[in-house]
């Protein structure tokens, strides 16, 4: 039974790592491209990139110089921090995944300057996506022993109380304006300057579609937005580029037919989401980078799209806020 789990997981890795067209490293790990986001000023404020971890990958602990915060999307894994000035003893801190009512966390931030690692089950692989905040930091591997697990995990970031299972109440999710649910879970506390004034380098929240708010209205942003699947989907986008361009796409992890577990919306374009029929819920992560500001955000409204796009706004008008 384990050979043939084992090939299973060799034969997803293999497809995943060819359809998201990911390089092999020598620690077992698959990377794709740096996606760069980069104010007028040329900085970049922030990165991100999608990993594999195959089963047989040897964890190591790396150490950045600024802010990483990681979205699973399948699989499992463990995140080990490094005590300070400890060359050995070290914890484990949190599990990386989807099972909340298991205590474990699609979402999870390790500050500057720490070291951790990253420790898929003793079979299984894991995939998901790492941000870099600011985008110009680095991270190295560090030369502390082979991690190894010494200590049960502490959940992180979901509520004590788990009473209904409904992903909104176990995340302690609110109503958003644009439909749907959220929470923020992380901010920059670095800042930078734009032409709509001092934002912060990134922020993240939840965001969750379920099927008694479906619909993440249509609406804009001055930032771009990336987007990370972590549990259910697929979830459906249609974004609208300011020279009229609408293009569609699909937040899932069926690869092999043309889903993505992660992309990025362009700062100035209408986006909006919403769940197929016949999907329950779709749970995402969102890093918004210059940080998001509520005075940075625009619902559309039906006779703009008209007027401004007429070859659109019968396909868009069901997806407008009213």
């Amino acid at each position: 039974m384990k050979e043939q789990q084992s090939t299973a997981t060799d034969g997803r890795v293999e497809r995943l790592s060819a359809t998201l067209r990911l390089t092999p490293g020598p620690d077992g790990r698959y990377t794709g491209p740096w996606h760069d986001a980069v104010v007028a000023s040329g900085d970049t404020v922030m990165r991100w990139r999608t990993v594999l971890i195959g089963p047989h990958a040897d964890p190591v602990w790396r150490c950045g110089t600024g802010d990483t915060v990681l979205f699973s999307h399948e699989g499992t894994a463990h995140v080990l921090l490094q005590h300070e000035n400890a060359r050995v003893a070290h914890a484990a801190h949190a599990v990386l995944g989807k099972d909340l009512a298991a205590g474990q966390v699609p979402q999870y931030t390790v500050p500057a300057g720490s070291h951790y690692a990253l420790v898929p089950p003793d079979s299984g692989h894991v995939l998901l996506s790492e941000a870099h905040v600011p985008g110009e930091a680095e991270c190295e591997t560090t030369p502390f022993p082979r991690p190894r697990l010494s200590t049960a995990p502490s959940p992180v970031g979901v509520p004590s109380d788990r009473s209904s299972t409904r992903t909104a109440h176990l995340l302690d999710l609110a109503t958003h304006v644009e439909g749907g649910y959220f929470r923020q879970m992380y901010e920059s506390t670095v800042t930078v300057a734009t032409e709509r004034g001092i934002r912060t380098l990134a922020n993240t929240i939840y965001y969750l579609l379920d099927r008694e708010s479906p619909v993440g209205h249509l609406h804009g942003n001055v930032s771009d937005i990336t987007h990370f699947l972590h549990r259910g989907g697929p979830v459906h986008y249609l974004l609208l580029s300011p020279d009229g361009e609408l293009h569609e796409r699909v937040l899932g992890l069926d690869v092999e037919r043309g889903e993505v577990p992660a992309f990025t919306c362009p700062g100035a374009w209408w986006k909006t989401s919403f769940l197929p029929d016949g999907v329950t819920e779709g749970l995402i992560s969102e890093i918004v980078a210059p940080g998001f500001d509520f005075a940075d955000q625009r619902m559309a409204r039906a006779q703009d799209i008209a007027a401004a796009f007429p070859e659109h706004a019968r396909r868009l008008e069901r997806y407008v806020s009213h």
